[in-house]
């Protein structure tokens, strides 16, 4: 069995705590090292195009755009770098059933295998850095009902450094008052699909509010607490709601 894995720390703030044998055992918080840790720079390109008034699809929008092109560096100072890199071969236990000691030949295999996963120090002769994962968005999108209803497509995907994740999702949003919005979104994933909806209130003037998800599982099951049955996911580990509330100072607020 062989293992080799690399861990970095980068920006400072943290700082690795080491046992006897120079292994990696905690992490420890150093203010002292907080500050600018590096640099980087990054770029989001987009573009629109919505056919003309006077043709059947009149509104049609069309967009596409990428996000998050650029960098970030992080200077030598503010570099850790952790390896941890191992070789375990088992031949088998000797003496069972025999006079050999079997717990000692068990534990000592144990610590042979935890040591796969112990991580060291290794010196830094340079910066770390690399590119951030860009994300490409592709979308169409059409208002009808003057402009008080809305459907659209998005496709995205996140180019990330070993692999790409693709998404596709379809929206619908409604406005039937200049205050009031209701939307709905069914995303499709690699290995799962997911259901959202946002819910805003947005006066003239006064408090407004907003309630939503982006991730609600469309499989529940019941779960007995105290004799009462509680509804939790079912295949989903995932499940998020977002709440806020704004201030509006005045103003038309117009839609239409």
């Amino acid at each position: 069995v062989s293992s080799l894995g690399t861990a970095t720390i980068l920006g400072g703030g943290l700082s690795p705590q080491f046992d006897e044998d120079g292994y990696v055992n905690g992490v420890n918080f150093d203010p002292s090292g907080l500050g600018v840790g590096g640099f980087g720079m990054a770029f989001d390109l987009g573009a629109e195009y919505t056919i003309s008034e006077g043709t059947p699809v009149d509104g049609l929008r069309f967009s596409v755009s990428v996000t998050d092109l650029g960098f970030i560096s992080y200077g030598k100072k503010k570099s850790r770098v952790l390896s941890a890199d191992g070789t375990v071969r088992y031949t088998g236990i000797d003496g069972i059933g025999g006079d050999g000691n079997l717990d000692d030949q068990i534990n000592e295999l144990t610590d042979e295998l935890l040591g796969l996963a112990s991580f060291s120090e290794q010196p830094v002769s340079k910066g770390q850095g690399g590119h951030l994962a860009a994300t490409l968005y592709a979308g169409v999108d059409y208002s009808f009902l003057e402009d008080k209803m809305n459907v659209g497509l998005l496709y995205s995907a996140r180019f990330g450094r070993f692999r790409t994740e693709n998404e596709l999702t379809l929206a619908w949003n409604y406005a039937p008052v200049r205050s009031f919005d209701i939307a709905l979104s069914y995303s499709l994933l690699k290995t799962h699909s997911t259901f959202g909806w946002l819910i805003t209130f947005v006066p003239t003037k006064g408090v407004g509010l907003f309630v939503g998800s982006d991730f609600t599982p469309l499989n529940y099951t019941a779960f007995n607490l105290d004799g009462f049955k509680l509804p939790v996911p079912a295949r989903e580990v995932i499940l998020d709601a977002h709440f806020g509330l704004t201030i509006s100072l005045g103003g038309s607020n117009r839609r239409y």
